[in-house]
Parts: structure tokens; sequence; C-alpha cells
């Protein structure tokens, strides 16, 4: 009866046994044919998404993660085929959808990027011209075929602010085809910052071979002056020197571009030999030849020319019309140490035409210390104001009578009148304008409006101010932060900011703790603009829910333009904000944090 039972619990056992093997094989293979049936998947997908036939991608993998909910790489496949067909909408609830689930991939730089590239492939089918700017300032992020279409697209824009935005984003693609699409814009293009833009992106993105083309560009007639200087420079960079020969031929040649080219090859190179040909080049029958001819042999600052003195070369140019040209040849004279040309100076300083004047201020704060005595004695009593106020800035940046200058440049922010920075010769100094001096050509071309001009010229004389640790800078700051809220003027700040500016900063952070929110803004604003300071990225983030749309857009614009990894999830909450426009600003942020 015993081995009965007993026989009868070994049956039981085994058939235990066999039903748990039976059912483990099973589950094996089901588990088998799953993981085969999402590779299938993964692979029909990806190769949809390859050959750009991004709705079918789009309709498989939605199939395939109703199938599969908790796949993480069906999951980024279905929210990059949402990318590429721009859905903005299903990608922003992918995305949410991804991030509950996979909270330890959410942040993950693949997944960022496809999010951001679809809300800026959706901006790309909108007409609003915000849609579109933001489009291309971003487009370097894309390197695919649709994108190259976009930039050539953007080339024939109605609006020049687009164009040199999509020649910006040329440089990340470096391609043949864009570079060909340029040189056909160049042909056409009256915007004179537009040309310089796709001057400078053709010589950095094609080089050596570009250096034809921008010969070519050069004999053009209708070329602007600061046109004709940047394509030189780019032609003459990466060459340590020039032949005798070489210059000769340029000097001599019946071409005026090419003698232009000549007369910038002196002052480039610091050449004091062979001055023969520049001596000629004074005489040209060209202004703009005579000009630079004249300017480079102030650079050089030599006292003889083939045995005659500067001072007996100079005389007949003095003494001559052309008011430009007989400023430009007293400031050789002093610059060769003709002292007794400085009181031909004194007299442009006095001329009735106040852009003469000014050009000779100019002249004078390039000079210093070469012409401190002229600056010292007119910085407090000429009666032009900006005058004055050139000469003062000038002696503060060399330390000089810094006490009676900081008064000068104090009193003339008390009150303060519309001013611009105007490139000045010899180029590239900056000198202090009044606005309405400024051509209309050039106002028009800028399309930056008065206000934005007047408020970078007082933050660069307060910044001025600061560096000198002038006590009534804290003050003037203070007004300026709280009187001024052009984000247009915040944005251009900071490339004007010298080198030297931290007491600017401490004093800027100062205002951190400001009990006016529009303070603490504007002070971060500024202080994450120049350097990444995360209690100023901190105090932008807690301010973007208590402003209107117009400061959060420049909240996210200065987050993407620090471009801290840190700066992620709070970017990822900008971009589902109902307005499109701040959707693009926060993608295109997004983007470049990504990329930093």
């Amino acid at each position: 009866m015993l081995n009965i039972q007993n026989l009868k619990r070994s049956l039981l056992s085994c058939v235990r046994l066999l039903l748990v093997f039976f059912v483990a094989s099973n589950l094996y293979s089901d588990q088998e044919y799953d993981s085969a049936k999402e590779k299938l998947y993964r692979e029909k997908i990806s190769y949809h998404l390859l050959i750009r036939n991004d709705t079918e991608a789009a309709s498989l993998s939605t199939q395939a993660i109703e199938s599969f909910p908790y796949s993480s790489n069906l999951r980024k496949l279905y929210i990059e085929s949402l990318s590429s067909i721009g859905s903005e909408k299903k990608l922003l609830r992918a995305w949410q959808q991804f991030s509950r689930d996979f909270p330890d991939q959410k942040y993950e730089d693949q997944v960022l990027e496809l999010v951001a590239k679809g809300v800026l492939h959706y901006a790309e089918f909108s007409e609003p011209y915000l849609s579109k700017q933001y489009r291309y300032a971003v487009s370097d992020a894309f390197t695919d075929a649709s994108s190259v279409e976009s930039l050539k697209e953007a080339f024939h824009d109605s609006n020049f602010a687009v164009r040199e935005m999509a020649l910006n984003a040329v440089l990340s693609h470096g391609d043949d085809v864009l570079c060909d699409e340029i040189v056909d814009l160049l042909e056409r293009e009256r915007m004179p910052s537009v040309r310089r833009k796709a001057l400078e992106v053709l010589i950095r993105v094609k080089g050596e071979e570009a250096k034809p083309i921008a010969e070519s560009m050069l004999k053009n007639p209708n070329l602007s002056y600061f046109d004709r200087l940047s394509l030189i420079l780019a032609l003459l960079d990466g060459k340590d020197s020039m032949e005798r020969s070489e210059l000769e031929q340029l000097a001599q040649s019946s071409q005026a571009i090419e003698r232009l080219i000549a007369c910038y090859t002196y002052a480039y190179y610091g050449i004091k030999e062979n001055l023969d040909l520049l001596k000629a080049m004074i005489y040209d029958p060209i202004l703009d030849v005579r000009i630079q001819a004249l300017t480079s042999l102030g650079h050089l600052r030599i006292n003889q020319i083939d045995g005659e003195s500067v001072d007996a070369l100079m005389q007949p140019i003095i003494e001559g019309e052309n008011k430009e040209l007989s400023l430009l040849a007293s400031w050789v004279c002093m610059l060769s140490d003709c002292s007794n040309q400085k009181h031909c100076f004194r007299d442009f300083l006095y001329h009735s035409n106040q852009k003469i004047r000014l050009q000779a201020a100019s002249l004078i704060g390039y000079s210093l210390p070469y012409t401190q005595d002229l600056a010292e004695e007119f910085f407090q009593t000429h009666s032009d104001k900006y005058v004055r106020l050139n000469l003062s800035a000038q002696l503060l940046v060399h330390r000089v009578r810094v006490k009676e200058a900081q008064d000068q440049v104090f009193d003339f922010l008390q009150h303060p009148e519309t001013a611009q920075f105007k490139a000045s010769m010899p180029y590239p100094m900056e000198t202090i304008w009044p606005v309405q001096l400024v051509d209309n050509f050039e106002k028009q071309i800028s399309g930056v409006p008065s206000m934005v001009h007047s408020e970078v010229v007082q933050f660069c004389l307060l910044n001025l101010l600061a560096v000198l640790e002038d006590p009534r800078a804290y003050g003037a700051i203070s007004d300026f932060l709280e009187t001024h809220h052009s984000n247009a003027a915040l944005a251009s700040m900071p490339q004007f900011i010298r080198a030297g500016s931290a007491q600017l900063l401490d004093l800027i952070c100062s205002f951190f703790d400001h009990p006016d929110l529009n303070k603490r803004i504007q002070a971060a604003a500024l202080v994450a603009m120049l350097k990444k300071e995360e209690k100023a990225l901190q105090i932008l983030y807690d301010a973007y829910p208590q402003v209107d749309r117009r400061l959060k857009e420049m909240i996210v614009t200065i987050v993407g333009q620090i471009g801290a990894k840190d700066s992620i999830p709070f970017l990822m909450e900008a971009i589902y904000e109902p307005s499109q426009s701040m959707r693009i600003v926060a993608a295109s942020s997004l983007m470049q944090c990504i990329r930093s």
C-alpha cells in the first residue's frame, strides 16, 4: 500500500514538472515572438524615416506603441516621426507621456533635439515673420536636405533680417550648393549689412576659392567703403607679407580697387619700404584710394618719403578744397612730429560742419597719447558737447585727467540726447554722434530705433564710469535699470562692453535683491549675458511666470544664449506655452543648450 502511494506521488510530481516545463516553454516562445515583432517594427519605422517617408513612419509607429507601449526605443521612434512631420501638438503630448514613463531618459539630448526640431519644423510652415525669423536663426541645428532648401528660400525672403539670419546658419553647413546661392544673393542684394554678412560667410566657408569672387566683387562701383574694407581685410588675411613685385602690381594697376588694396597693405603689414608707391597713390584720381593712402601713411608715422618731408608733402592737400582729405593730411603731419600743424587741427575742431568736428575728435582720440595735449585742451572747453564727450571718453580709456573727464561724461548722462555709435576714420574707430547727424540711409539700413541706439551709448558710458570706480556710477546705473526697458538695447549691450568691466558687473549684481521685480530682471539679464552666473539665471527662472510675453521671450532667449545644460528643465516647461512665438523661442534656446 505504501509503495502504491509513493508511486502516485512520484507520478504527480512528474506531471507537475511537465506542466511547468510546458508553460515555461510557451512563455519563452511568446517573449521571443514579441521581441522579434518589436525589432521588425523598429526596422520598418527606421527605414521609412531614412527614405523620408515620414507620414508612413508616423502611422507605423502609432501602431507599434499600441502593441508595445513600454518600449522606450519605439516611443523614441514615435517622437522622431512626429518631429519629422511637424505634428507639434502630438509631439509635445508624446514627450509628456515619455517623460512620465521613462523619467531617466526624458532629458537625453537625442530626445530633446527631436522635440525642438519638431516645434521648429511646424514653425517653418507658418506665415508670420517671427516664426520665420526664429526658424532661420536656429537653422544651424539642421543638416538635412529640407533645411538646405529652407535656407535657399530664406535668401529670397522679402525681409532683410531673415536673409541675414539665414546667412548665419550657412556656416554650419559649409555646402557648395549654398555657397553658389550666396554668390547669386550677392549679385542682387541691395542691403549693405546683408552683403557684408554674405561676403564674410562666403570667404569663411570657401577660403582661397572665394578670393577670386571677392576680387571680382571689389570692382563693383556701388560697393560701400566698409564693404570694400571687409573684403580687402579678408583677402589679406593669411598672408605674412607682400613682396615689392606684388605690391607694385597692385599699386600701379589700372583698377582702382587693386590700388585700394595696395594702400591697405601698407598699414596691414606695417610696410615702411617701397613708399614711393604709396606716395603716388596720395594723388590718385579716386577719392577712396587717396583717403586710404593718407590713412595708411598716418599709421606708419614716418617723417620722410624719398628725401621729401611729410610736412611738405601734405601741405598742398591741407590747403586743398576737400576738407576730409585736408583733415587726414593734418593728422598725418601731427603723427609725424610736425607740431606746427596742430593749429590746423584746431581749425577742424571748430569747423562749421559738425561732421568734420567729430571726425577730427575721432582722429585725436584714436591717436592718443600722440595727440594728448589737444585732447586735454578741448575736452572741457569746446562748445560742441559731442566733441567734449568723445575726447573725454578717450581720455578715460587712456586713464588721463580721469576726474575731469568723468565729470564731462556724467554731465552728458544727466542730460542725455539721442546718440549712437558710428564707425569713423580711421576704421574701426567708433565715435558717438547725435542721431540726427547720421544719414537717413544708414538709419533705414540698421532698422534699429533711435531709442535703442541711445540706450546702448548710455550703458557703455556707465560701464566706463564703473570701471574707473566713479562713485556716481551706482546711482546712475540704478536710474538706468529703473527707466530703460528696451529689450533690443539690452541684447545689444554686451557686445559693446569692453574687457575689464568687473566693477560694473559687481554693481549690477547688487540689484539681484532689489524689491522691484523689473530691476531684478534687468540686472540678472545683463549679468547672465556677460557671464554664466547661476544666481542670475535663477532670478530669470523665478521671474518668468510673473511677467508678460515680451519679457518671457527675452528671458528664454537669454537663457538659450548662455547655453547651460541646467536650463533644459526650465526650457522644456516654456516649450508648452500657448503662444507659438514663445514655443519657437523656447525650442531654439533648447537647441542651443543641447549643443553647447
